[in-house]
């Protein structure tokens, strides 16, 4: 999800527009079987015929200093109530375990 990346992985691996599906999502993480991300890429393979998968990752991500429990604090303190915000516990959860 870095914006850092938007114009320099193209530029890095010398892609030109059409040339890859680039996907993004945050911390360059498939944790579920057949969650968005690797629906997407399902997609890509399948039906958009695409002959390679590469997921790149990057130094100094965010994600890699997210503390759940800030995040759940602040999510509570702009209006997520309890009850949506349980399911996105546990999937973090999971995902920091």
């Amino acid at each position: 999800m870095d914006a850092r990346l938007l114009e320099l992985l193209p530029y890095a691996m010398n892609l030109k527009n059409g040339d890859a599906k680039i996907l993004r999502n945050a911390g360059a993480l498939i944790t579920e079987p057949f969650g968005s991300i690797m629906r997407s890429i399902l997609v890509s393979v399948y039906s958009l015929k695409a002959k390679e998968v590469m997921v790149i990752g990057h130094h100094d991500c965010g994600m890699s200093n997210l503390e759940p429990e800030e995040m759940t604090k602040i999510m509570l303190e702009r209006g997520i109530k309890e009850d949506t915000l349980h399911t996105m516990l546990l999937v973090l959860k999971y995902k920091n375990a």
